[in-house]
């Protein structure tokens, strides 16, 4: 590859972004050049020049690719509201790499939330003690309630959010809430194995309980808390005793309940309007970016159609085809950035990952590995035999890409 030709890189990074990287300083501050590449590759963004990297609508085509982009978008689009979001839209950990201000920002944050609530997880020590912002990310991924302050772990309406959601997100409640019998059982109607976070005494009783068990008994539970008097009648029952249920509560008091739980309705679906609102406004620009970005592919493409024959680019493609026979060996590929690994750590059950990669989803999931789901240990060992091994084959890919292995 020559890095000096424009046309030559303009086609090449159209084909595969990532062959920014070998383009010469010069084409790696060229607009054109930079927007065919993030089109392509988001992640190519890390190879434009800090100029680019600072231009709204480029850092914009990047994000909306590949969210992880936001990583190496200029500090002050870190702080853009519209490209932050259209990056958490495409990548739920975007979040991580955004200004402070902006994971400070209330509306900002609960927006977020409601396209992935696992964003909690990366906003500021005082939205995460948000009641609404907590709960409309547990309504969204109960496993957000991690991210919950204390006091919203021992919150029961918010519990009850996120359990209902993912019945393992039991684990990050209060020790009271764990030995709330609703609160277990909606945990294990949602997921079973949720029993084991539950209390000493909770777990003897639900223990071999069949799914429709766990079913019955929740309803009836929920029935004990609307009903209370229902509960009790039961309760007295069950002991043996046969007594006159208390007064039910008179018409009036019932309507005034009813009215409290309709306004307490009518706030929250206000909030997740706004919230869906604001999510379509940031999407019609995401539409109108994508067509401006398509039309300057279109007109790529035709200039390379006007001649009968293209030899530069036909040597492209011949390099291309190449190159795509010695695919990356997957050992080197990340579990879960399927990207090329350059720090390897091996976690306790034997798997290897990127060490920034591990330390974010122990953050967010505790630590248990993605793979198994098994419980392991913050312990992460330096795979370096792996790494050594990447380090060589990418000695040698980046020979090939100059000329070594494809010379013709």
């Amino acid at each position: 590859m020559n890095p000096n030709d424009r046309q030559y890189v303009l086609a090449a990074v159209t084909n595969n972004g990532d062959s920014l990287y070998y383009a010469s300083p010069e084409l790696q501050a060229d607009r054109e050049v930079v927007l065919a590449a993030v089109t392509n590759n988001g992640y190519a963004l890390k190879y434009a020049s800090p100029e680019l990297k600072a231009d709204r609508v480029v850092v914009m085509a990047a994000v909306s690719q590949d969210g992880y982009a936001l990583k190496y978008a200029s500090p002050e689009l870190k702080a853009d509201r519209v490209v932050v979001m259209l990056a958490v839209i495409n990548y739920d950990s975007a979040l991580y790499f955004a200004s402070p201000e902006l994971k400070a920002d209330r509306e900002f944050i609960l927006a977020a939330v409601i396209n992935e609530g696992l964003a909690l997880g990366y906003a500021s020590p005082e939205l995460r003690s948000d009641r609404e912002v907590v709960l409309t990310a547990v309504t969204n991924s109960g496993d957000a309630l991690i991210s919950a302050s204390p006091e919203l772990k021992a919150d029961r309406v918010v519990v009850m959010a996120a359990v209902s959601q993912d019945g393992y997100a039991l684990q990050y409640a209060s020790p009271e809430l764990r030995s709330d019998r609703e609160v277990v059982l909606a945990a294990v109607n949602n997921n079973g194995e949720a029993l084991r976070y539950a209390s000493p005494e909770l777990k003897a009783e639900l223990t071999d309980k069949s799914t429709n068990e766990i079913r019955i008994l929740l309803q009836q539970e929920r029935q004990n808390r609307q009903n209370p008097q229902l509960g009790q009648f039961r309760e007295r029952l069950r002991r043996g005793e046969i007594q006159t249920p208390e007064p039910r509560l008179s018409r009036e008091q019932r309507r005034q309940i009813y009215q409290e739980k309709e306004r307490q309705f009518d706030d929250m679906s206000q909030n997740i309007r706004q919230g869906i609102q604001l999510q379509d406004r940031q999407q019609q620009q995401v539409n109108e970016i994508t067509s401006s970005l398509e039309a300057q592919i279109r007109q790529i493409r035709e200039k390379n159609r006007l001649g009968l024959r293209n030899p530069k680019l036909e040597l492209v493609k011949r390099r291309l085809n190449l190159y795509n026979k010695n695919q990356i060996p997957n050992e080197f590929i990340c579990p879960i950035t399927q990207d090329i690994m350059e720090d390897p750590v091996i976690i306790d059950d034997g798997h290897t990952f990127e060490r920034t990669a591990i330390q974010q989803s122990f953050l967010i999931s505790g630590f248990k590995s993605p793979i198994t789901r098994a419980e392991v240990s913050n312990r992460l060992i330096p795979n370096i035999a792996l790494r050594n091994r990447i380090q060589d084959w990418m000695q040698g890919y980046s020979e090939d890409m100059q000329g070594g292995g494809f010379d013709f």
